[in-house]
C-alpha cells in the first residue's frame, strides 16, 4: 500500500493502524478523521489518535497492518441506484384522511 493510499485510508475513516515507531516499538492505534481530513509530509501523516486524544504522526514507510472500522462508500464513480416502487404504493390512497370530518 502506498503512503497515499494509507493516507486517503486514515482520511475516510476510523481505522486501526499497527506501525513500528522511531524507536523501534510496535504500537497500535485507533485513528480518528479531523475536520480536514489529514495531512502528510514526507512519508508522515497526521492523524487523531483516539485513545490518547491527541494529534500524532503515523510513518506509513513502517505501517504492518490497517483495518478500517466504518469504511464510508466511494460512490464517486457510481451510477444511482434506481429502486423500484412497490407494487402496494400505487393502491395506497394518499388521500386518507381518519380523522377529517
Amino acid at each position: 500500500m502506498t503512503a497515499s493510499q494509507i493516507a486517503r485510508l486514515l482520511a475516510s475513516s476510523v481505522c486501526i493502524v499497527v506501525f513500528v515507531k522511531a524507536d523501534g516499538s510496535t504500537r497500535r492505534m485507533m485513528t480518528v478523521p479531523g475536520p480536514n481530513g489529514v495531512g502528510m509530509k514526507g512519508g508522515l501523516v497526521t492523524v487523531w489518535d483516539a485513545e490518547k486524544g491527541a494529534w500524532r504522526r503515523v510513518n506509513t514507510a513502517t505501517v504492518q497492518t490497517i483495518k478500517p472500522l466504518n469504511a464510508r462508500p466511494h460512490t464517486a464513480n457510481r451510477a444511482p441506484v434506481q429502486h423500484a416502487e412497490p407494487a402496494w404504493i400505487a393502491d395506497f390512497d394518499m388521500g386518507f384522511r381518519p380523522y377529517a370530518r
